[in-house]
């Protein structure tokens, strides 16, 4: 995916469904890197150049904050400023993107793993004194040992491929997400059947 690149129809019609399925799924935060992910380069955690934001990413949040699904960037970069700036700036979004980087403060219990303190961070901000739920977050980010240590806690980890295409990413989505969807449409079916 590159930031030029324009996305068609289907893959936005994609992202929607996505977004709606991980609301039905009962996911609470989506939690999403910054360098080599949303942004096409790694910044070093410095200068933030225009025009590197995938437009993949920029729709995905879009579509989350439509659906009502919280949503927050995860990072190591240490200007949150400036990437919740960047964000800001190319999204249509109803509310200030949450952005946790490489300054977030460790809160009381926070686990210190991949991107587990930012995540922390996020989620008390977003549901004040509710217990993280690990089960209800997802995590996409190019480093497979991040997405590895969220799936290791109970959430979902997802790795972004850096090369991978829109549909390429699409798939990976669906593919975490699609298992059981038709089986809990068919027990809501036959457990409506069977109280007659």
């Amino acid at each position: 995916m590159k930031p030029s690149e324009s996305l068609d129809s289907s893959i936005k019609q994609r992202i929607k469904g996505w977004c709606s399925l991980v609301k039905r799924k009962g996911i609470k935060l989506v939690a999403i890197d910054f360098d080599l992910t949303i942004c096409a380069i790694h910044t070093g955690g410095g200068h933030v150049p225009e025009n590197c934001l995938r437009p993949f990413f920029i729709e995905l949040l879009e579509a989350l904050d439509k659906e009502g699904v919280n949503y927050c960037v995860a990072t190591f970069h240490s200007r949150e400023s400036r990437v919740k700036d960047e964000i800001m700036n190319e999204a249509n979004l109803s509310k200030e993107i949450i952005v946790r980087g490489a300054n977030t403060e460790t809160l009381p219990g926070s686990p210190k793993l991949g991107k587990s303190k930012q995540i922390f961070s996020a989620w008390s901000f977003i549901y004040d004194g509710t217990e993280i739920d690990w089960s209800t977050i997802v995590l996409i980010d190019d480093q497979g040992n991040n997405a590895t240590v969220l799936s290791s806690q109970g959430g979902t980890g997802i790795q972004f491929p850096v090369n991978s295409t829109s549909e390429e990413f699409m798939d990976i989505l669906e593919e975490n997400f699609s298992g059981n969807v038709g089986l809990e449409w068919l027990e809501n079916v036959f457990s409506c059947c069977l109280k007659f």
